[in-house]
């Protein structure tokens, strides 16, 4: 159960990682973008806020699923 759920903490990282990358690249290219609408800074806002979301709660539940292993 250890190595499945390492391997599983493994994955869901490196997709995360995939994921922030990505939308990182659309915040910033919004950032380069000179006048931006209001549409569009909430949009970047949106993205920011729901990755910093997601970061935290995939990270808690990870450590907490190490935590009951141990």
């Amino acid at each position: 159960m250890q190595g499945e759920t390492k391997d599983v903490s493994k994955a869901v990282y490196i997709a995360f990682k995939a994921l922030r990358a990505e939308v990182q690249e659309q915040i910033e290219s919004l950032d380069k973008k000179a006048g931006l609408t209001a549409a569009e800074k909430k949009v970047r806002s949106k993205l920011q806020k729901a990755l910093d979301i997601s970061e935290k709660f995939i990270n808690k539940e990870i450590k907490d699923i190490e935590k009951e292993l141990k």
